[in-house]
């Protein structure tokens, strides 16, 4: 009877030591990515101007899961839809801001770092070795360049047909973008996409000083306001295949 008892008592104490690793491995490998299911529409008549009335575009999953990750404040309210067709993917923000942000006297794309802004990021691979940038604002004027990690940016690089439009709202200012499938080519993991999306909500403070606060779509999980880091990607999830043919974003 004690060598049953201590060989049943043996069992009890290694599946307790196995659940608890497991436990450990499922809580090391961290919450899983946040997804955003893009659908597929075909034969969609879509002008990019920002205006955002195609029925198409009611249709979409609107993700508005947006918020100050470094802030305990709520964010003012920012609404993401994408979808695509056999040749472009289409996306917008719609954006809540009652102090909307920008220099029209400039026309260099750095302005935009002291602008109000949408952002969207475009992953290679987790650990974000090479990663692709776009920076919309409430104008539609673009701010794109490529990136590796960390923060070494290439501002000469720009998205082959990219075209972005903006107009503003009486509850804040709406961004249009459409980008080639093809210029995606090189960063689909089959029907999926390693995607950042985000926002810079600036506005004036005394004497006109630049009050800069940080909305994103994913918590990164950071000490410091960081959009380029790999825990602010999430993904997304194309429905049926994706028509990409072999191309370079280089």
């Amino acid at each position: 009877m004690f060598f049953e008892y201590e060989s049943i008592g043996l069992r009890k104490s290694c599946l307790i030591i196995l659940l608890l690793l497991f436990g450990v491995l499922i809580t090391g490998c961290g919450e899983p990515a946040k997804t955003y299911h893009v659908r597929s529409f075909t034969n969609e008549t879509i002008c990019v101007d920002g205006i955002l009335e195609e029925k198409v575009w009611k249709n979409t999953n609107g993700e508005s899961s947006f918020g100050f990750p470094w802030q305990k404040e709520m964010s003012p309210r920012t609404t993401f839809r994408a979808f695509y067709d056999e040749d472009c993917l289409y996306f917008c923000f719609s954006v809540e801001d009652r102090d909307i942000v920008y220099d029209k006297s400039r026309n260099d794309e750095m302005v935009l770092t002291v602008e109000d802004r949408v952002e969207i990021y475009f992953a290679k691979d987790k650990k974000l070795k090479d990663y692709y940038c776009i920076e919309i604002d409430p104008l539609g004027r673009t701010l794109d360049y490529s990136a590796q990690y960390y923060r070494n940016f290439d501002v000469d690089w720009g998205c082959k047909g990219l075209k972005t439009a903006a107009v503003m709202t009486e509850q804040g200012y709406n961004v249009e973008g459409m980008i080639p499938i093809d210029s995606l080519a090189d960063l689909f993991d089959e029907t999926e996409l390693s995607v950042g999306l985000y926002r810079a909500e600036i506005s004036l403070g005394p004497e006109e000083a630049l009050i800069e606060e940080w909305i994103s779509w994913v918590d990164p999980k950071t000490k410091e306001p960081d959009f380029h880091t790999p825990s602010s990607f999430g993904r997304f999830i194309f429905d049926g295949v994706v028509p990409i043919k072999p191309a370079s974003l280089k």
